[in-house]
Parts: C-alpha cells; structure tokens; sequence
C-alpha cells in the first residue's frame, strides 16, 4: 500500500512540477514537499507519524524551493551525475558549473543489505551564491540493477 501511495505522490508532484506555469522555484517546493512529506510519513507512528510527515513536507520544500530558485539546468544535470556516480560507486565526488560558479559534494554513506536489495545513505552538499545547502538521501538497487532514489 506505501509503495502505492509513493508511486501516487510522485506522479503527482511530477505533473504538477511540469506544468508549464509554475516557476523553478514552485517546482522545487513542490516535488521536495511531496517527497519530504513521503520521507517523514514513513517514520513513527500515531502523533510521532502526524508531526515527522509534516515536517518532512515543510523541509523538503523548503530545501526543494532554494535550490529550484537558484539552479540551472546544467547545474542540476552536474548535480543529478554526481549523486548517481556516488550512489553507484560508493565514492564521493564533486561539482561545479563554471558558468555559474555554483558548486556540491556528494558523501557516499553507509552501504547495507535491504529486504528489497543494496541501499546506500547519501549526504549532500550543494552551494549556491556562497550558501551551503545540505540533505541527506538513501537510494536502493533495483533487481534490474539500476539505483532509485528512495527519499
């Protein structure tokens, strides 16, 4: 039911990412508060789940909203190829845009057995016009062997 209700979630927070009116920024705060609300939903229960869920949607668009405001395209490509060769490799890497000077580092964490496969924790760090942004991510092998970010 969870993977259901996640699959849902991010349709939707796709969609409405795209739709053609809204500004990066929007876009951002969008996707990282569905994504953030998922990450908190899956945490506790009861009241504990009720408050880690709404704090995870309020971070995550926060966060989502910052980095939608100040990001490029390349940039995000840079980024998105960072987290991926990290999650991949168990390595940390970098990157930087020369034509915006905007720059991150990508810590690889702890590797471990999943019921679903391998997962790795991930921390990264993304600076913008001289401000550090810093989120925490884990993403799992999939049975085709690809990595998917899990939140």
């Amino acid at each position: 039911m969870r993977k259901l209700v996640l699959l849902l979630a991010v349709a939707v927070a796709v969609t409405l990412g795209g739709c053609a009116g809204m500004s990066k920024e929007d876009q951002g705060m969008v996707f990282g508060g569905v994504l953030g609300g998922l990450g908190g939903s899956m945490i506790g229960g009861g009241n504990g789940n009720v408050i880690a869920t709404v704090a995870g949607a309020v971070f995550g668009g926060y966060l989502g909203r910052e980095v939608g405001r100040h990001m490029d395209e390349q940039d995000r490509l840079l980024h998105e190829r960072a987290v991926s060769h990290t999650v991949v490799a168990g390595r940390d890497s970098f990157w930087r845009n020369p034509d915006t000077r905007h720059h991150g580092r990508v810590e690889a964490g702890r590797h471990y057995k999943a019921p679903s496969g391998y997962c790795r924790e991930y921390t990264e760090r993304v600076t913008i016009n001289g401000r550090e942004v810093t989120a925490h991510g884990t993403a799992c092998q999939q049975p085709d062997g690809s990595w998917r970010i899990t939140n």
